[in-house]
């Protein structure tokens, strides 16, 4: 259940990685994630490269050095943070939560990712500057064979079908929030299913798009320097290699989200305004409790 969360995460926040993932996850799904997946992610992330590229002996040492350096930060410095955040969003949707409010929370997430992104790059920039001819043919060609699941899943399908998938998971996630949906909010979900704009071949563009920048910064693996400003670019300014259609989607798309969520914080009961701050609260001490204690940044 809490991988299903992480999936259904990505698919509406787009590659907002580790830190988003968890958070929306925590708080969307029916199990324990943060508790059970927290002190696994060491293994998680080297299993996750394992699927695209067999390193060397020295180059999975220098990549579980960073590994473990990287998750001692985010958990000294990082968790204190999401259990704050998660009880300013507990005590905004108690009241019935505003435009602004909304906006201010995702931009602290969004913060969190790229404070993450850039004590990442070091590590990509070491790990692929030593990527031999055959390593990157077989990280091309993985990407490539993903390639082919996300379209079969996400981009053939037909809209009416893209659709009823969006609508069975927004009223699945916010039954596991909040409880029972009332009339009025299963309608606010019947209303914003028929405002979002499909991004499925627009996405498939911009993702190409990435992946074509990507793939020259392989090609320009060698000059350190390149390959970190590419990098930067790509994983923490992740709007840098969007056009404008797909913006102007995205934007028009996370507005409709926003206006749902604000609705259904409006609407909602006493009984789900309890059960939902009985479940962030629960999430917010797992932080508490995992959190390694504070130290310098």
């Amino acid at each position: 259940m809490a991988a299903a969360g992480i999936r259904s995460a990505h698919r509406w926040f787009g590659a907002r990685g580790l830190a988003i993932g968890i958070l929306i996850a925590a708080t969307l799904s029916g199990c324990s994630t943060v508790r059970v997946a927290y002190p696994q992610l060491d293994w998680l992330i080297a299993n996750r490269i394992d699927g695209y590229v067999r390193l060397t002996h020295e180059q999975r040492k220098v990549v579980n050095d960073h590994i473990d350096a990287i998750l001692a930060w985010h958990c000294r410095t990082q968790l204190g943070d999401y259990a704050t955040w998660l009880r300013r969003v507990r005590s905004d949707f108690s009241h019935g939560i505003t435009a602004a409010e909304l906006d201010d929370h995702i931009a602290a997430l969004e913060d969190g990712w790229r404070t993450l992104m850039q004590r990442l790059v070091p590590v990509g920039v070491e790990v692929l500057s030593t990527l031999r001819d055959d390593q990157v043919a077989q990280f091309l060609g993985s990407i490539e064979e993903n390639n082919g699941a996300y379209r079969k899943q996400y981009v053939e399908s037909a809209e009416s079908t893209w659709r009823r998938t969006n609508r069975t998971w927004m009223e699945k996630a916010v039954r596991r929030g909040l409880g029972e949906l009332t009339r009025d909010q299963q309608h606010a979900i019947s209303a914003w299913v028929n405002a979002i704009v499909p991004t499925r071949e627009i996405g498939w563009a911009e993702r190409m798009r990435w992946q074509q920048a990507f793939r020259s910064l392989l090609d320009r693996r060698h000059d350190r320097q390149a390959l970190a400003d590419g990098l930067t670019r790509l994983l923490v300014y992740w709007d840098y290699h969007r056009g404008e259609t797909y913006r102007r989607i995205h934007a028009h798309n996370r507005d409709q989200l926003a206006a749902l969520l604000i609705s259904i914080s409006r609407t909602a009961t006493p009984r789900q305004k309890r059960y939902l701050k009985s479940r962030i609260e629960g999430y917010a001490r797992d932080f508490d409790a995992l959190a390694c204690g504070s130290g310098p940044a």
